[in-house]
Order: C-alpha cells, then structure tokens, then sequence
C-alpha cells in the first residue's frame, strides 16, 4: 500500500487516527460485502456451468430433464448475500418444498453427495461441488480488496 500524506501537526494527527479509526473497519466491511457478493454469484454461475455428473435414468425420469443441480430453480434461485450478526454471507436459503428440506441442506447434500430416497428406490447422489469452489476462490481475493478498499481512502 503507498500512500503519500504530508501532516504537519499533532492536531492533524489526530484527525487522521480519528478518519482512521473508522475507515478500516468500513474498508474490511466493504470488502467481506463485496466478496459475498462475488461468491454468490460464482456458486450460480458454477451451478448452471459446471461439469458435473449426468443424472441418473431413474432421476431425469422424476425431473422430466437432464440438468444436474436444477430442478425447480428453488436452490439456485435461494442463493442470496444476506447480514449477519457478525457480518456476511453468502448461499442458499429458505425452504425447498419440493425436496422436502432447506436448500441449504440440498445443497450440501450436493456438494459432498449422499444417497436419497425417491420413492422406494435408493438413488446415489454423486459429489457435484459449485459452493465450496466458489468461496476458495473469492477468499483468497479477500486481502487485495481489503487492501484496494484502504488505497482508495488514503488516496
């Protein structure tokens, strides 16, 4: 980080550690609500892109399509950035009525994968990862914004 500040006086010294004081925390705020932002997103971006195993003949049947992670659009479209008590954060929310659980249930389910009951069948449900790469991704661009965020405040 480079900044150049000229204070000439204790006094300007102050008001400086003053700005400060609420600055920082105001950069850090910003930066973990912009990074939630970014995360939700790639999780939907992830979800509707990924690479990930087929459906089984027995689920597209149930579905009536072959798209792995979608089905009514409930889980992707519960993908939200909401506050917290102690600051943000980013994935689904909400019931799923159709899946019978909370989408952030299914979607941990889908991430780690899992067996199901559909009827009287037993139905693996294969590992399809989108939120745990989404916030690895963003997470480690979490100090650079901190520190892009500080930038524009000293100018």
């Amino acid at each position: 980080m480079s900044a150049s500040m000229t204070i000439t006086g204790f006094n300007e010294v102050i008001v400086f550690i003053k700005q400060l004081e609420t600055a920082i925390p105001n950069a850090v705020n910003r930066s973990i609500y912009e990074t939630a932002h970014f995360t939700a997103s790639d999780m939907e971006k992830n979800i509707r892109d990924g690479d990930f195993t087929p459906n089984a003949p027995y689920t597209i049947a149930l579905k009536g399509s072959d798209e792995p992670l979608i089905d009514t659009g409930a889980m992707i479209n519960s993908i939200k950035v909401r506050e917290r008590k102690k600051g943000w954060s980013a994935g689904p929310g909400g019931y799923n009525r159709n899946a019978g659980m909370s989408n952030l249930e299914l979607a941990a389910r889908n991430e780690a994968g899992g067996w199901e009951m559909k009827g009287n069948h037993a139905v693996e449900i294969p590992a399809r990862p989108f939120a745990q790469k989404a916030v690895d991704e963003n997470v480690e661009k979490l100090p650079k914004r901190i520190e892009e965020r500080l930038e524009d405040f000293l100018g």
